[in-house]
């Protein structure tokens, strides 16, 4: 069973690498999920998290939600969702979450361990992206990017965390921008790439790279030096 995943290179980690042949059911909501080998595939692109899928099963099947089934669901939504911050449904993803937290789901030992839990490392890197940014224009509108080369993300403590927390924080958050993009090179020559935003599909931005995923989130793999991946980002979009 895959979850959450438009494609198969975000399980493997590798366009090269293939996932064993075995029969797969895919859950997802990414509407750009291109999976073609499946025994099963259920994608429900206006649930704004996987999660909200899983828990529409659970009712589907009358089953008995506790309390760590409940934090679970409430953090796979809050975490996919950025603690509400993206998705289209709200008034359905509100929904479901109270059901969650009427349920016992642990709000505050999600908030403790994930969104107020950085380490030092994390923030300096957190940083250095903030310091290289940069800002362009493109026929969709005003853009901020950030790109981090491999010996950069290597000094600051490889911390693979530091791309997607910046791209959430800022890349769709400074005034008078579209979007942001935020890209580092986690091995030579391989850049994964964020892009965010509050109106610009960026799902759209990201296919042109072979990537996929949101509307408002998206992500890609580039391949080049830095130089190479910031005129690949001027010149695509």
């Amino acid at each position: 069973m895959i979850l959450d995943s438009g494609s198969y290179d975000v399980v493997t980690g590798d366009k090269e690498i293939k996932v064993p042949d075995v029969k797969k059911i895919i859950i997802d909501h990414h509407r750009t999920n291109n999976w073609t080998d499946y025994l099963l595939r259920l994608i429900d692109v206006e649930s704004a998290a996987t999660c909200e899928i899983i828990y529409q099963i659970f009712m589907d099947w009358e089953a008995e939600i506790d309390k760590d089934m409940a934090t679970s669901l409430f953090s796979g939504i809050a975490g996919d969702t950025v603690f509400f911050k993206y998705g289209e449904n709200t008034k359905q993803t509100f929904k479901i979450a109270t059901y969650l937290l009427d349920k016992g789901a642990d709000k505050n030992k999600l908030i403790d361990q994930v969104f107020d839990n950085f380490d030092f490392d994390l923030v300096q890197t957190m940083g250095e992206f903030l310091r290289k940014m940069e800002k362009g224009i493109s026929p969709v509108g005003k853009f901020i990017y950030s790109v981090m080369n491999h010996e950069t993300f290597v000094k600051f403590g490889e911390h693979r965390g530091a791309r997607e927390t910046v791209a959430n924080l800022f890349a769709r958050s400074i005034k008078g921008f579209d979007f942001g993009i935020m890209a580092v090179e986690y091995e030579k020559g391989k850049f994964a790439v964020s892009f965010r935003s509050k109106k610009v599909d960026v799902s759209e931005i990201a296919k042109r790279f072979g990537g996929g995923g949101h509307k408002n989130a998206a992500g890609a793999t580039i391949y080049g030096n830095i130089d190479q991946v910031i005129k690949k980002i001027k010149e695509i979009i």
